[in-house]
């Protein structure tokens, strides 16, 4: 699966569903999802496949930080939202199931190539694969973070002219340590390159 953008939620939803009701028909016990050029999105698109091949409930970030000052609500163009500064933090039951083997929860190899460019809603996804165990990661650590900024706003600077953007909410990947911030550690560190190659050899070792 060469997969390189988070969007379009219904799209994944339908592409996902063919695409693991093909691999159970066929008997196909192993998945290579590649990563190394995916640079992020909507993380909801994730989700939709991760259903598929997590063996326990997770979700992808799990703490947030959100702080709304008057600029930001300016930047929202949303008069309605009030500034505030809050800490949110998921509980199990807000946890994301897997989905059934009757729903077509897929119980074959999975192996997840990344680079240093897999990044933001990927870096995520990668993240909550390996923690959760749902495969093997090949390739590079992501170049996203376990505890990371995200929501941008972006405006333009009334002298200058120039872009700028603005996060408003800190972000932790599922069970995160703040005090270890790194991106996703591969199960096997190869170049980026050599990644696909690396996968390929170990699917044909499980047959």
């Amino acid at each position: 699966m060469d997969f390189r953008e988070f969007s379009d939620v219904e799209r994944m939803e339908s592409f996902a569903d063919s695409m693991f009701t093909a691999l159970r028909k066929n008997k196909i016990g192993n998945l290579i999802i590649d990563l190394r050029k995916n640079g992020g999105g909507n993380s909801s698109v994730g989700d939709r496949l991760l259903r598929y091949i997590t063996p326990e409930p997770y979700m992808q970030m799990d703490k947030a930080l959100v702080k709304i000052t008057p600029l930001t609500k300016k930047l929202m163009k949303a008069p309605d939202i009030v500034p505030t500064f809050m800490f949110w933090e998921a509980t199990p039951d807000q946890y994301i199931v897997p989905r059934t083997a009757d729903e077509g929860h897929y119980d074959g190899n999975v192996y997840l190539l990344t680079s240093n460019k897999t990044f933001s809603s990927a870096g995520s996804f990668a993240w909550a694969f390996k923690e959760c165990g749902m495969g093997t990661v090949i390739g590079e650590e992501t170049g996203g973070m376990n505890v990371c900024f995200g929501d941008v706003l972006t405006y333009r600077m009334p002298v200058s002219r120039l872009q700028c953007s603005v996060s408003f909410k800190r972000f932790w990947q599922f069970r995160a340590d703040e005090n270890n911030i790194h991106g996703t550690i591969p199960d096997i560190a190869v170049p980026a390159a050599k990644a696909m190659d690396t996968a390929l050899k170990l699917a044909k070792k499980s047959k």
